[in-house]
């Protein structure tokens, strides 16, 4: 198991779930998680997200990725002080960044 330094994909904030992928510098998934959030349905055709829930999604599959890539042996013990950010949606990077940093 190696003790290399890890980068992430971006978060995927899809429209029924948010997902997160750790990966090594050689591109290899080392630890991942995915989790769905509600769905409000205020009219025919409309869908709406509670943008706190989905937050807190961010930060459980952050968490259980980071978890999941450090028992198999991954230098994850800084935590996000570990991880690169690229490719992050805007509007969601600037949320992630004002929010949790």
């Amino acid at each position: 198991m190696s003790k290399e330094k890890v980068f992430i994909r971006p978060i995927d904030q899809e429209t029924t779930s948010t997902r997160f992928i750790l990966y090594n510098k050689n591109t290899h998934p080392i630890g991942s998680h995915s989790v769905d959030f509600t769905q409000f349905y205020p009219q025919t055709g409309w869908v709406e997200h509670d943008p706190m829930e989905i937050l807190e999604r961010v930060r459980i599959c952050m968490s259980k990725a980071i978890g999941k890539a450090t028992v198999n042996g991954y230098n994850v013990d800084g935590g996000l002080k570990d991880i690169l950010f690229f490719g992050c949606d805007f509007i969601l990077s600037d949320f992630i960044k004002n929010c949790c940093m």
